[in-house]
């Protein structure tokens, strides 16, 4: 005597149940480790206004308390001892020439990351405004804004006023 048809598809959900449950339980994802980093780590500061991964490898994390530098391993924090306009970074942009340009709550500073730690400094002007955004264009002209929009090329910088 052949199975009822409810029996044959009760067995046939059964095994297709089982075989979707064998294959995904070989499936899972490996879970990677995840570090927090803090000041205790060498970080400039604990806010992070902005995160940014260069050309070279490196992270670059904007703070209220500095520029802080990372290798996956080492800090290295950059501030008014090495010339930003202020320790408030709040944020940083690698042009395709390989130069830096950090925007700060004192405007806007071209950035020397080869020099010495000790010696790294910034050039350009200064907006004495804050500048929550930079953007580069393909000719190498920046523009950073916040109440004043600041622009620059490499012979020409300028600041104006927003109304």
């Amino acid at each position: 005597m052949s199975p009822s048809p409810l029996k044959r598809k009760t067995r046939l959900c059964l095994l297709l149940v089982l075989s979707l449950l064998s294959v995904t339980t070989g499936a899972r994802a490996e879970q990677l480790p995840i570090k927090s980093y803090t000041s205790a780590d060498g970080l400039a500061g604990e806010y992070i206004d902005c995160i940014v991964h260069d050309s070279h490898g490196f992270l670059w994390f904007c703070t209220l308390e500095g520029l802080s530098r990372f290798d996956g391993y080492n800090f290295v924090n950059y501030g008014l001892e090495q010339g930003l306009p202020t320790g408030e970074a709040l944020n940083l942009l690698e042009r395709r020439d390989g130069s830096y340009w950090v925007g700060t709550t004192n405007g806007v500073c071209h950035f020397n990351l080869f020099a010495a730690q000790d010696e790294a400094g910034t050039t350009g002007q200064r907006s004495n405004t804050a500048a929550f955004g930079i953007l580069a264009s393909a000719a190498g002209a920046i523009a950073a804004g916040g109440s004043h929009l600041y622009a620059a090329t490499p012979t020409f910088a300028r600041v104006f006023e927003l109304e």
